[in-house]
C-alpha cells in the first residue's frame, strides 16, 4: 500500500484545506513516535498534531527491542521524560542480519515475508504480562501526552490523542482492549485532553464493513488497515474534526472547502455523517 491509500492523505482528499504529513511508522511504541517527532515533526510549522496508536503501542514502550532490533526507551525521573538504552545496543537476531542484508531491496516480496515469519515465531506475551506492561506504560504515555501539550499550546498548536481500532476492538471480542480505552478516555478528561476513541465509532459499523477494513490473517501484514479501512477512518476522523469548534476556526482561517460533495465546516449533522456514509 502506497502513501496515498494511508488514512493521513486521504484526509487532504476529504478536504483540500488539510496538507498532511504521515509520521506513521510500523512496530514503533508511543515511545519512538514521540521521540521521532521530537527529532524531526517538531520543527515543521502546523496547527494540528494527531498522535494515533493501537492497543499494542503502549506495551511496546517497555520492550528495549522489537523483532530483535534494539530500541530506545522513554523513563520519568525527577517528573521529567528521560531517554535510556541509547547508543541502541545491536542485536544478534538471525532475521535482522537477514534482513539487512537485503536492506536495498527492502520493497521486495521475500524481504516481507521474512519479516512477516519473524513475527510468527516471536515470543508471544501471555495476557498477565500485557496488563502488567500496560499498567506500566500508562502514566508514561501519559507523560507523553503532557510534554506534547504543553509545546503545542506554546507555539500556538492543536493536539489531539487517536485511539485506532484493531480487527476485535471493532467486534467488541477485545475486553482488554476495552479496559485501557476506558483508561485513557478517563485519564484524558481528567487532564484536559482531547482524545478520541474510534473503536467506538466502529462497533457501530455492519459486520461486512468490519471484515473489508482489515488485511486477512493468511496475507502479509495482516490486521493492518486496507485502502477501505484507511478511507473509513480518514471519514471517520474528517467527522470529528468538523464538529470540533477549535479545529473548524482554524478551516475557517484557510477559506471555504471548495467542494459540493463534502460536508462544510460548519455543515449540518447530517452532512458531517455523510463523510463517513460516502
Amino acid at each position: 500500500m502506497n502513501n496515498d491509500q494511508t488514512w493521513c492523505q486521504q484526509l487532504t482528499q476529504l478536504d483540500h484545506r488539510i496538507q498532511t504529513v504521515n509520521m506513521g511508522q510500523g512496530g514503533y511504541g508511543i515511545d519512538q513516535a514521540y521521540l521521532w517527532y521530537k527529532r524531526d515533526g517538531s520543527k515543521l510549522d502546523f496547527d494540528l498534531h494527531i498522535m494515533a496508536f493501537i492497543y499494542d503501542d503502549f506495551s511496546r514502550m517497555t520492550y528495549v527491542s522489537f523483532l530483535g532490533y534494539g530500541k530506545p526507551i522513554l523513563v520519568i525521573e525527577n517528573g521529567k521524560l528521560a531517554t535510556k538504552n541509547v547508543p541502541v545496543p545491536q542485536r544478534n537476531s538471525v532475521f535482522v542480519k537477514v534482513v539487512d542484508r537485503l536492506s536495498p531491496l527492502t520493497e521486495l516480496r521475500t524481504v516481507a515475508v521474512l519479516r512477516y515469519l519473524a513475527r510468527l515465531i516471536a515470543p508471544r506475551a501471555s495476557e498477565s504480562d500485557y496488563g502488567s506492561r500496560q499498567a506500566k506504560a500508562v502514566p508514561l504515555a501519559f507523560k507523553v501526552f503532557e510534554s506534547l501539550r504543553e509545546e503545542h499550546m506554546q507555539r500556538n498548536r492543536l493536539f489531539v490523542t487517536v485511539y485506532l481500532p484493531i480487527h476485535d476492538d471493532c467486534t467488541g471480542r477485545a475486553t482488554q482492549d476495552d479496559t485501557l480505552r476506558q483508561t485513557i478516555e478517563e485519564e484524558s478528561r481528567k487532564e484536559g485532553l482531547l482524545f478520541w476513541d474510534l473503536a467506538a465509532d466502529c462497533q457501530e459499523l455492519p459486520a461486512k464493513t468490519v471484515e473489508n477494513m482489515f488485511i486477512p490473517p493468511d496475507h502479509l501484514a495482516p490486521g493492518h488497515f486496507t485502502a477501505e479501512g484507511n478511507q473509513l477512518v480518514a471519514n471517520l476522523l474528517y467527522r470529528k474534526m468538523v464538529q470540533t469548534p477549535e479545529i473548524v476556526a482554524r478551516l475557517e482561517k484557510a477559506g471555504p472547502t471548495g467542494k459540493t460533495d463534502l460536508p462544510s465546516a460548519r455543515g449540518t449533522e447530517d452532512a458531517r455523517d455523510a463523510a463517513v456514509k460516502q
